[in-house]
């Protein structure tokens, strides 16, 4: 309270006592101290790309692991805004150097090449070149989609369209067999390896639990999709609706999964996610990139299941 009411005896004897006190020239280096402050000074206006290039700098050039392995948990802070599976790795090389720093997440490990992986990360990557020539043009394009993907009555063309187009920025092929032969699905995904998302859009639904008629759509999409795939081919029927709860009377698919108001969400969420990040690193030409932020954020075709779906509830 002395120092919080300004005592003046408090003053005079901290003041005297600050006056005495002879600082010790810093061991750390000028341009370690530099970097690290202006790094910290492009993230304060998030400027976080450069940021991340100012420690990437001094990271490199320093030797001693203790303080090194420090610098790489500074530089995966400020990576973790516009990267978070690269700053997770950022972190596993800093625990390398040093057991004293932040640990990366559970689970956070190296993934073996899958083909199937691959071939997706092509596809999305070979679809982001060949369609814009500009990174900001493929943010600005997957925020206009995003946008239409809302829970709303009179929106069902623009979602289903939105949700078909969204489809190929994943690295998966897609439809709407219903608006284009009448007969079908409302969007139909092809997530490779001869599997598919046969999916039903009720966005427009309000109606706290999903009824008879929309259940007997997707069961009848499921019938379209065996009369004119052969056996090979897999499918999963999806329903997108704002609950997962069917009424009494109605009845799906025991494999039929749900993508509520909590899953569109997180869904849009990560989406926009992965694309940021892809284009602010300008990686679009780099397929291994892709194939890691696809990963990390879970669109390859069973984690998107898991992620981005529930299973329905009948009571």
């Amino acid at each position: 309270m002395y120092c919080l009411h300004r005592n003046q005896e408090w003053l005079s004897k901290s003041k005297g006592t600050l006056a005495s006190i002879s600082y010790e020239i810093s061991s750390i280096p000028n341009d370690i101290a530099i970097g690290k402050r202006n790094a910290y000074n492009y993230a304060l206006v998030n400027n976080y790309a450069d940021a991340e290039k100012q420690l990437n700098r001094i990271v490199n050039i320093v030797k001693e692991k203790p303080l090194r392995a420090y610098l790489k948990q500074c530089l995966a802070e400020y990576t973790d805004f516009n990267n978070p599976s690269q700053a997770q790795k950022i972190l596993m090389s800093a625990a390398s150097d040093s057991r004293r720093v932040m640990k990366p997440l559970q689970g956070i490990a190296y993934h073996k090449l899958e083909s199937n992986a691959m071939d997706q990360a092509r596809i999305c990557g070979e679809y982001l070149r060949q369609i814009f020539d500009d990174p900001n043009k493929v943010v600005i394009k997957v925020k206009s989609l995003l946008e239409s993907l809302v829970f709303k009555p009179e929106t069902s063309e623009i979602f289903e369209e939105s949700f078909k187009q969204i489809a190929r920025y994943l690295g998966f092929n897609s439809q709407r067999p219903e608006a284009e032969s009448n007969k079908g699905p409302d969007v139909l995904w092809e997530v490779g390896s001869l599997k598919y998302f046969v999916i039903e859009c009720k966005n427009g639904a309000t109606s706290e639990k999903i009824n008879k008629a929309d259940c007997n759509q997707l069961n009848g999409s499921g019938e379209w999709f065996t009369n004119n795939y052969d056996k090979t081919c897999e499918f999963t029927p999806v329903m997108i609706h704002p609950y997962m709860q069917i009424e009494h009377a109605a009845s799906l698919k025991e494999a039929t999964r749900i993508i509520n108001k909590e899953k569109l969400t997180l869904l849009i969420k990560n989406i926009s996610d992965f694309i940021n990040s892809l284009c602010l690193g300008n990686n679009l030409h780099d397929d291994q990139v892709i194939r890691e932020k696809l990963i990390f954020h879970k669109f390859r075709p069973n984690d998107f299941l898991q992620t981005y779906t529930s299973s329905f509830s009948d009571r």
